[in-house]
């Protein structure tokens, strides 16, 4: 804008003095407004003055009291407020669909963040990463939704995990770059360069040194491969992390408290244990699945 009006104050005399006149005349204009909606504001102010409850020290004692029964109950009454939202204004149902329409709602999230090059090796290298694993291209795309949103060029906000599936500098252990050890930082540097074939070679070589053989069939043992290693194959009750002081339960708090109640997926602080379960990985990754997909559906309705 300043540069425009640079330039038109200095063309001819007749086009700079037209701008100033344009400038001055709305500059007025602004003015007017402004007072405009300033005379609005006092009217509608004193309009609603007799309506607002005045402060007497009855109803300063009653709201007070109202106040600290509210707030000893404040949990139940964030669940009753969660409950009603997850039940009525924007209910997540229970969606055991695994066609190719489900794999495309994940493929047009991606594609919001890789372009054409970048998609195609993202996608053929997650499918053939599944094809070794025994897995398939949903569970595995579940799983990036979860840890990156599908981007796979994330990187965490407090700089301590990139890439889709999250690694840390715990995760890189083992895993390496040109026979090098793999550091944070390379794979950061990776995501900065959207280095798509080296963040998906570190992924393959991630999956195939956890996995150890065993087959990943379901989303959740996707899951449990890269969210805690050391338990894939074990029962769905086995407890990951727990403990509302522990880090590590603390970091993945968000997976815990997920139910299936009436066909719908909810997720309450009451149902959260403190504990995080392989089961509770498959809640959670069906929850984000089929929220995702409504989002999808909803679209497709508008338009």
């Amino acid at each position: 804008m300043t540069n425009i009006a640079q330039t038109l104050l200095t063309q001819s005399a007749l086009i700079a003095f037209l701008f100033c006149f344009a400038l001055v005349w709305g500059i007025m204009q602004a003015f007017r407004v402004l007072v405009f909606f300033t005379r609005w504001s006092v009217a509608l102010a004193k309009f609603i003055w007799p309506v607002i409850v005045k402060p007497t020290f009855g109803k300063l004692s009653f709201t007070l009291a109202i106040a600290f029964v509210l707030f000893l109950w404040r949990s139940q009454f964030s669940d009753a407020i969660q409950y009603f939202e997850q039940s009525y204004i924007s209910p997540v149902y229970e969606n055991s669909d695994t066609s190719t329409h489900a794999i495309a709602c994940f493929e047009l999230e991606a594609q919001k963040h890789l372009d054409e090059y970048e998609f195609r090796i993202f996608k053929a290298e997650t499918q053939s990463i599944a094809n070794e694993t025994g897995s398939t291209l949903l569970a595995y795309y579940m799983v990036y939704l979860s840890e990156c949103g599908m981007n796979p060029f994330v990187i965490r906000d407090d700089g301590n995990a990139a890439a889709c599936i999250q690694f840390t500098r715990t995760g890189l252990e083992n895993i390496q770059i040109s026979g090098v050890p793999a550091r944070l930082a390379d794979v950061k540097g990776m995501c900065y360069d959207r280095d798509i074939k080296g963040i998906m070679s570190l992924t393959r070589q991630y999956m195939l040194k956890c996995a150890k053989g065993k087959p990943l069939t379901r989303p959740c043992d996707v899951y449990a491969c890269v969210f805690a290693p050391s338990f894939v194959g074990m029962p769905d009750n086995t407890v990951l992390y727990q403990g509302y002081n522990n880090p590590q339960y603390y970091k993945n708090a968000g997976l815990d408290g997920y139910k299936l109640v009436n066909g719908k997926y909810m997720r309450l602080n009451s149902y959260c244990d403190g504990k995080i379960t392989i089961s509770d990985l498959a809640l959670a990754l069906e929850a984000k699945k089929s929220k995702l997909m409504r989002s999808y559906f909803k679209r497709s309705f508008v338009e």
